[in-house]
């Protein structure tokens, strides 16, 4: 298995350079992607508390937690958006945490932000009409969820993205 001889390298950096962020950030983004969200949320936190104003770590981290349906996420995606406002990934992920926390309105303001600073984003595009469609503006939704699908990044295909183009009537 390719990711078991990656998690075994980055194990061992690890050990040999516990300091190194760099190889920490690897190590835990490979054990949550192998299933491991436990030790990755271990790694993601020392991680964090070695480097408390790294917003792309911070950012990591929430979105893990949030997977983990850990109510901390969202604060921790507000400070990551807050430490680099301009930042269209940290945003999307936070807007994104807003919606799905029933922060409609909110996440509405912070993913009309990010797709005014990257208009053809998809996935900006795609999270914006999730949080307008539960905001009750299903034409706007249906506005942007029609650019995202027709965006160089798509959203992927699923149950989330059927859910949605049903909801308003794509």
């Amino acid at each position: 298995q390719e990711i078991d001889k990656a998690l075994a390298l980055l194990e061992g950096v690890h050990r040999k350079s516990p300091a190194d962020a760099v190889a920490l950030r690897a190590l835990a983004e490979i054990q949550s992607l192998a299933g491991q969200p436990e030790a990755a949320r271990k790694n993601f936190a020392a991680l964090v508390a070695a480097r408390p104003s790294d917003a792309s770590a911070l950012s990591g981290y929430a979105l893990l937690l949030h997977r983990l349906k850990d109510p901390s996420a969202l604060s921790l995606a507000e400070r990551a958006s807050q430490i680099e406002p301009a930042n269209v990934e940290h945003a999307t992920a936070y807007g994104w945490m807003l919606a799905q926390s029933g922060n409609t309105e909110g996440a509405v303001r912070v993913l009309r932000e990010a797709r005014l600073r990257d208009p053809a984003n998809g996935q900006v595009r795609w999270h914006l009409a999730s949080a307008l469609a539960k905001a009750g503006r299903k034409t706007e939704a249906k506005d942007e969820l029609r650019a995202a699908l027709l965006s160089s990044n798509p959203p992927a295909a699923g149950p989330e993205l059927n859910q949605l183009k049903a909801e308003v009537g794509l």
